[in-house]
């Protein structure tokens, strides 16, 4: 037994590891290069510590006296190269070293070592393991509104005023002082509103008069221009660059010389090359190099929030609006540029396909309109601080009388993009259908219209009615020098929204051989909205019919697209087959879009597609062809989930109704005044009054629903009739309806 143990213990003591011996030649080195250090220089707090070399040569020990160096993190180390295989302990975890991995070790073990400390009386020394520090590549970060606001005024104190929306979708509003005034801003979280209202807070800053002073207050890093249009979708690109308006440029002619060695290039001032493309240079500086003799006024920020720039030349005036007046004045160059001297191809911008000039409306016109639309709309939703300001499409009906855009005015407003879900559609006219701007808009107006039938009926106001009786017949006619034009801030959904507004004019002439696009034969189909979505899709059954248990079972609704209801607009009018018993066709006398507009595209959807069927219309109803115009500052597209609600105002109203889109109800789920069981009761209002009809209504209406009142007005359902024929003879489509099961409702109240 006592053989076995021993063998064991000599077993042990092999495996066992070697003992750390000292290395005096490493010690020697340590001693020579480190420093002094007496009693009397000594500090009594802490011993004073330089910069000890790192030392070279291959990973070793150092020892002083017995025993292993303990190994701690807590004190200053030296640098010393390891290589990888050892293990270190870092705050008491072991792991192997990597390649790139740094041992430190302390700088007192070099003191104890020269002042020669006794066996055991060593401090504490330590190594730890650091890794290399790897310095991120990249461009600097933009600075955020809020730290841009800081740079400029410190210690602005943010507050979070309110908080508005369901809990699910809340809206936090936020405040910041800043010179004096109240900037708020709005967002989903508190840190979003916050930032928007330093946004405003720069943004602000752009009607400071010398633009040299707001550039010192600035920081020099690489920022955001929160007071540019640019990032609103703007193609500008080329007016922001650092180039001047004041400054004359000429070009500089280099003489040639001899590609030698020895001969070094003439330097180049680059300031005073002038780009010959026009394409690169600012409006502004173009309309200079024509007429010189230019003058720009500013008329100040207005009521829809853009600064007005008036450029004029040769005694004529021309518009100009933006966010900053250098936008305003460079939109009045491009004004100049479109009328007096037929420049298509702007700078920074592609060349729009042109129309023949009795189809289109003057851009100055169609500039006017789009600005008093979007002025009221400012107005109607406190100043765009309303939660409900938020919108995809806005569209809008102005009237003009006499002409005169001094006269024109907003008399119906709508925003949307939804269309209700089939389980929540009406069968007692509770519901709107389709919450489209376009189609939204044209039911304000229908409400517009009924509001001036009144006003007619009254001796008192019946000069300021738009109506008046026509000279034979009965009923009622819109004036001679009453205008509808109507706004929408995008093209209509369908066809003239369905292919790129920046595509070549390719349509079918003898000079290029024909449209020759891939899609070519789906331009002018009828198409459908998808429910629950945004697009549209070709209608594809000839003879589709919806039921109303279909759509109640699950079934997609099917509604027309905005494009099909313009052109239906544009042959039966838009005042309805209720209204049509009452008065003469109504009809829009131009049509403005805002963006992606396309000439071609739009005027092929809105009536062209039907000039080459035979459609026989009854007397008073006409194909209408409405002028068309894009205008100069189109709006820019707005990225991201839409909104599921939609709004409506006419000119009798004081205020928004928001509906939501899906089940077609207000808020609380109340009908809408738009809804159809609304419209009837207000035209059982025109019924029971002293007004004569156009056209003769029946004498027993008592058990009439809303549907037989439709039915009664024969010229307009013969009009409507001759209009789907058109498209089946053009092999565009079948129109697709609604179950007639939600027009069965009445009667009317005695």
């Amino acid at each position: 037994q006592q053989q076995q143990q021993q063998q064991s213990q000599q077993q042990l003591e092999q495996l066992a590891p070697e003992p750390i011996k000292p290395q005096p030649e490493l010690v020697k080195d340590i001693v020579m290069s480190a420093p002094t250090i007496t009693a009397k220089d000594e500090p009594k707090t802490s011993p004073l510590k330089t910069e000890p070399p790192v030392v070279p040569g291959p990973p070793q020990e150092i020892a002083v006296g017995e025993g292993p160096i303990e190994v701690k993190s807590d004190i200053t180390p030296v640098m010393e190269t390891t290589e990888p295989g050892q293990e270190v302990e870092q705050r008491g975890v072991k792991r192997p070293l990597d390649d790139d991995d740094i041992v430190m070790i302390d700088d007192e073990v070099a003191n104890s070592a020269a002042t020669g400390e006794a066996n055991g009386a060593v401090p504490k020394r330590a190594r730890r393991l650091i890794k290399p520090f790897k310095k991120k590549r990249g461009p600097p970060l933009p600075k955020t509104p809020i730290m841009q606001l800081n740079d400029i005024a410190h210690g602005l104190k943010y507050d979070v005023v309110a908080r508005l929306g369901p809990v699910h979708m809340p809206v936090f509003i936020a405040s910041v002082h800043f010179q004096g005034q109240v900037f708020e801003g709005e967002g989903s979280s508190k840190k979003l509103a916050k930032h928007q209202a330093a946004e405003r807070a720069l943004k602000s800053l752009v009607q400071v008069e010398n633009n040299a002073v707001l550039h010192g207050m600035v920081s020099h890093s690489v920022i955001s221009d929160y007071t540019s249009d640019l990032a609103e979708g703007d193609k500008f690109q080329a007016f922001d660059s650092p180039q001047t308006t004041d400054v004359k440029m000429e070009v500089v002619s280099v003489p040639p010389v001899a590609d030698t060695p020895d001969t070094p290039l003439p330097p180049v001032n680059r300031r005073k090359k002038l780009r010959q493309d026009p394409k690169d240079k600012n409006p502004v500086q173009v309309v200079n190099e024509l007429n010189n003799q230019t003058e720009y006024k500013f008329t100040g920020m207005m009521d829809d929030g853009l600064f007005h720039c008036v450029a004029t030349i040769a005694g004529q005036n021309f518009e100009g609006m933006g966010k900053s007046k250098k936008v305003a004045k460079t939109r009045a160059a491009i004004a100049v540029l479109r009328d007096m001297f037929g420049d298509a191809s702007l700078p920074g911008q592609e060349p729009m396909p042109t129309m023949a000039p009795e189809a289109t409306l003057p851009v100055k016109f169609a500039d006017r309109v789009a600005s008093i639309v979007h002025s009221k709309f400012r107005t109607l939703t406190d100043n765009f601080n309303s939660p409900y300001a938020r919108r995809r499409v806005l569209a809008g009906a102005v009237m003009v009388r006499g002409g005169d855009l001094a006269n024109a005015s907003v008399v119906a407003l709508g925003t949307g993009t939804k269309c209700i879900n089939g389980e929540f559609i009406s069968s007692t006219g509770l519901a709107v259908n389709d919450c489209h701007g376009e189609v939204i808009t044209r039911r304000s107006l229908i409400r517009f219209l009924y509001s001036e039938i009144h006003k007619y009926l009254l001796e008192d106001t019946r000069q300021d009615s738009i109506l008046e009786a026509p000279a034979t017949g009965t009923g009622l006619k819109l004036k001679d020098d009453v205008e509808f034009h109507l706004y929408i801030s995008t093209s209509p959904c369908g066809d003239a929204r369905v292919f790129s507004p920046h595509e070549e004019n390719t349509e079918e002439s003898p000079n290029n051989g024909g449209d020759k696009h891939p899609n070519r034969k789906a331009r002018g189909l009828l198409r459908t909205k998808i429910e629950s979505g945004e697009g549209t899709i070709p209608v594809k059954d000839a003879g589709l019919i919806q039921t109303w248990d279909g759509v109640i079972h699950g079934e997609r609704l099917l509604t027309m697209s905005c494009s099909d209801k313009v052109t239906k607009w544009n042959i039966v009018g838009v005042q309805g087959a209720l209204l049509s018993l009452y008065l003469q066709p109504i009809y829009y006398t131009s049509i403005v879009v805002g963006s992606l507009f396309h000439p071609s595209h739009m005027a092929r959807a809105a009536y062209e597609r039907l000039r080459m069927a035979d459609v026989v219309l009854p007397e008073m109803f006409r194909r209408s062809e409405p002028k068309l115009s894009g205008i100069s500052n189109p709006e820019s597209r707005y990225p991201g989930k839409t909104v599921s609600f939609s709004v409506n105002w006419c000119a009798v109203d004081e205020k928004l109704e928001v509906i939501t889109a899906p089940n077609g109800k207000v808020g609380g789920g109340d009908p809408s005044r738009l809804c159809k069981s609304t419209m009837f009761t207000q035209f059982g209002q025109v019924l029971h009054s002293k007004l004569t009809p156009r056209i003769a209504i029946p004498a027993n209406i008592k058990d009439f629903t809303f549907s037989d009142f439709k039915l009664v007005a024969v010229d307009y359902q013969d009009a409507k009739k001759a209009l789907f024929q058109a498209f089946n003879q053009l092999e565009l489509g079948t129109w697709v309806k609604k179950p007639m099961e939600q027009d069965q409702f009445g009667p009317l109240d005695a």
